[in-house]
């Protein structure tokens, strides 16, 4: 006789597919649920990142307007660390000669929130303009190389161009000097012996034939450089092109006692003068800071040392006519940070605010303005 399922296997058998049925659902809305809070989480966090990106850029550019106003109103015709109290209030920007916090100052609306700012100018620090023109220049670089060891800071060479040349750290300079200059053969009035009649590849050979350095990034094109050596030396450049190009020599009230030390040393060693670093620093912090290249060639006099014969043709400067800007500003975990090369306006010096012909409202219309910005989140 054939064997007939009872009611009470089939109501079992349908009890268990309606449980499986029931748990693939709950599992599969506990996926989508989850899934849902993920996507929720990510658009959350995305949208709070941008609205702090978005808050840091109109912070980081408010600090570049109050650099500004602050270059704007400085109306003297020299440019130093000390801040004139005066009614004119000249060199305001003196305020930010090292970084400053700036968070209660400007009153931001947001907890949590700090923000600093520092304003310098960019030749203050070395740049390489002339460096395959003057020997001297290379003699001051070869300085600071030597005195930051250089050529024995270890990395992997970013350059493919003659892999087996030396590297002492008059050739490092040679070769950034052979990259510069305007013809195709190796620099025969550099402090080593030049190396670009030994560029064979054409293309590289274009890009040797007057190089410029639009930044320091440029430096992992030319032989012997690496990333550890152009972090090395970063500190002590400030690269644009266009401010380079216009403004090449130091200004004597800002530049910083590492440098005036790297120029002590290279009057001793090349030049057999003595120069005593402490008086320029005490200068610069005085009420009566430099204020015009005379009363530097005095000042050298008066120690004994003509500036004129141990340094590069007007070497020393008083005044700054483009300024670096390197802002911060922290919200909440994440920090942003701005690198910005402002111009002075041109027409500011030797204006007398008490002549109404002068070129007062000139000033406004050409005021600073902001030449190159790098922002950082």
């Amino acid at each position: 006789m054939e064997n007939i399922p009872s009611r009470k296997n089939k109501f079992a058998k349908s009890n268990g597919v309606a449980l499986l049925l029931v748990t693939f659902i709950i599992a599969l809305v506990t996926i989508l649920i989850v899934n849902l809070s993920y996507s929720t989480m990510i658009t959350s966090q995305q949208n709070a990142n941008f609205t702090r990106a978005t808050q840091s850029e109109y912070l980081l550019k408010s600090m570049e307007s109050l650099a500004i106003v602050l270059l704007n109103n400085d109306t003297n015709n020299y440019d130093a660390k000390y801040v004139d109290l005066t009614s004119s209030l000249a060199d305001a920007q003196a305020i930010f000669a090292s970084s400053q916090d700036v968070s209660s100052f400007i009153q931001i609306p947001l907890p949590g929130v700090k923000a600093s700012m520092q304003i310098v100018p960019c030749n203050a620090f070395l740049n390489f303009s002339n460096l395959d023109r003057d020997i001297k220049r290379q003699q001051i670089l070869t300085t600071l190389f030597e005195y930051l060891n250089l050529e024995n800071i270890e990395g992997e060479d970013t350059s493919s161009i003659l892999p087996n040349s030396n590297f002492t750290n008059e050739q490092l300079v040679t070769n950034i000097a052979d990259f510069l200059d305007s013809d195709d053969e190796g620099c025969s009035t550099c402090i080593a012996q030049g190396i670009e009649n030994q560029i064979h590849d054409d293309n590289v050979k274009k890009l040797w034939k007057g190089g410029i350095i639009t930044n320091l990034s440029t430096l992992y094109t030319i032989p012997r450089f690496n990333m550890n050596r152009v972090n090395a030396i970063a500190p002590y450049f400030c690269i644009n092109t266009i401010a380079n190009q216009r403004e090449y020599n130091i200004n004597i009230n800002y530049v910083s006692g590492d440098l005036l030390n790297i120029f002590a040393e290279y009057a001793t060693k090349y030049q057999s003068a003595n120069i005593d670093v402490n008086e320029i620093l005490s200068r610069q912090s005085s009420d009566d800071p430099f204020k015009s290249p005379n009363d530097v060639m005095t000042f050298f006099s008066q120690l004994g040392v003509e500036v004129h014969k141990i340094f590069p043709n007007n070497f020393f400067t008083t005044t700054s006519n483009y300024w670096e800007v390197i802002a911060s500003v922290t919200i909440g975990n994440s920090t942003s940070r701005v690198r910005s090369i402002i111009q002075k306006g041109v027409t500011r010096r030797n204006q007398n605010p008490n002549d109404p012909q002068s070129n007062q409202n000139a000033s406004s219309k050409n005021g600073a303005k902001v030449i190159d910005r790098e922002l950082i989140f």
